[in-house]
């Protein structure tokens, strides 16, 4: 299948954002081609399940496949180099195949965009989503457009049905239960004030800068998806602070319903 074109008309008919947009793909090189060619600017990534695959078939064993998980869902560099040490040093030639997979930022969460509010690395959403076409992926292609219409048709209308019952001003639930468990994620943990709304949080044998005032903390998780780690929920909870009033507005739901605000309308025949 022809990319190029199919991608050209989609960027002639929708809004682009370079800047908000990523994404997410199996190294399908001619999609990958293609991104290049058109849409150099937008943020891309490898789905890191595919990858490992590939990287089980070359280097097997539950030992290299561990490590190469968590050197793909490090947070930090600190991590990241750690974990490629331990792969180096168990098969010196994997190192290398990693390398050739090109830049880090497409494939390790330390080096995702961190405007993007995102550690997403895999496609499992996209894959669900073709199993909802069920019969119709065997179908010819207008019938196949058509049955992926009304699965989007109803997905975005029950969704946003679904929000009306929601505060504009509130976070979304899912993300308020998220932190929710947070919050007993860190009995452990100890929280050093430093300087006002400045934290040193020691986590067994590691020690952490949190601060309060930039919503940052040195593993980098609580700045990739903007919201708190388990580093900065313990130095909130020690300011006797909210922790929801440190979740990127992102996640407010005032941004899901502006995603479900535009419905698609029903048509009355497919001819």
């Amino acid at each position: 299948m022809r990319w190029s074109p199919l991608l050209r008309q989609i960027l002639e008919q929708g809004n682009r954002g370079d800047n908000n947009l990523c994404i997410i793909l199996d190294r399908h090189k001619a999609i990958d081609k293609a991104c290049s060619e058109l849409w150099p600017m937008v943020g891309r990534r490898y789905c890191t399940k595919h990858l490992s695959v590939n990287f089980k078939k070359m280097f097997p064993g539950p030992k290299m496949w561990k490590l190469f998980w968590l050197a793909a869902g490090a947070y930090s560099n600190f991590i990241f180099e750690k974990e490629m040490k331990q792969i180096d040093k168990h098969r010196p030639g994997a190192r290398l195949w990693v390398a050739n997979l090109g830049e880090q930022e497409r494939w390790s969460k330390h080096k995702f965009n961190p405007n993007l509010k995102s550690d997403v690395n895999k496609i499992d959403c996209v894959e669900n989503f073709n199993a909802a076409f069920g019969i119709d992926r065997t179908r010819p292609v207008l019938t196949l457009l058509e049955g992926i219409r009304k699965v989007i048709m109803v997905r975005m209308t029950t969704r946003r049905e679904l929000c009306n019952k929601w505060d504009i001003h509130d976070i979304c639930p899912k993300i308020v239960k998220r932190v929710q468990m947070l919050c007993t994620d860190f009995r452990t943990y100890l929280a050093y004030l430093s300087a006002p709304s400045e934290y040193e949080i020691v986590d067994g044998k590691s020690t952490l800068q949190v601060s309060l005032n930039h919503h940052t903390c040195k593993c980098n998780q609580w700045q990739l998806i903007g919201i708190p780690c388990k580093h900065g929920m313990r130095a909130i909870l020690n300011s006797n602070l909210d922790p929801l009033k440190f979740v990127h507005e992102w996640y407010y739901v005032k941004r899901y319903k502006m995603a479900y605000g535009n419905g698609i309308r029903p048509i009355t025949d497919r001819e």
